[in-house]
């Protein structure tokens, strides 16, 4: 939302939201994938927290399933540990799901650039056109809330569902 709206970090927010797009289509595939990157991150010793299939929090163990959405650390040396939302987000049959609200559209219409986004002066890849997401994201994205949007937001077990589980 910041490099998007503002081009730098959101004054005043206590994270960075990152999302990557599966490899897989398959829900059970990108579920598997999604499980071992937990894996990795708790190797690593950067995994602070993950959601399971029904979106309870868990912070002492290794994952064995996931929901799409996780706490991880970006720089353990700081002094003050800096967290990131880490979210999964997979196309199927052609549409783009999202881990809280499932299908959220066409797969071609989010389509991915290297360079799309610009952060504090540095670009990375993103969405070329991520208005789309936002507006199902945060309603009206282009206006800075006080509010975090926890009461905006209704978890749909979108990974847990595609999965037939």
């Amino acid at each position: 939302l910041g490099a998007v709206r503002e081009k730098n970090f959101i004054v005043g927010d206590s994270d960075v939201d990152i999302a990557y797009i599966s490899k897989y289509e398959n829900p059970e595939e990108v579920h598997t994938e999604l499980v071992e990157l937990y894996k990795k991150f708790w190797e690593l010793g950067i995994l602070e927290a993950f959601f399971d299939e029904d979106w309870q929090k868990h912070i002492h163990y290794p994952p064995t399933t996931a929901s799409g959405q996780a706490h991880i650390t970006l720089n353990t040396e700081l002094g003050e540990i800096p967290i990131a939302d880490f979210f999964t987000t997979w196309k199927t049959n052609g549409r783009f799901f999202d881990p809280w609200f499932g299908d959220i559209g066409k797969a071609e219409d989010f389509v991915y650039k290297e360079d799309a986004c610009e952060l504090a002066g540095v670009k990375f890849p993103g969405l070329v056109n991520p208005e789309p997401l936002l507006t199902q994201l945060y309603g009206d994205w282009k206006t800075p809330r006080e509010e975090k949007g926890k009461e905006r937001h209704k978890f749909r077990l979108a990974l847990k569902i595609a999965r037939g589980k």
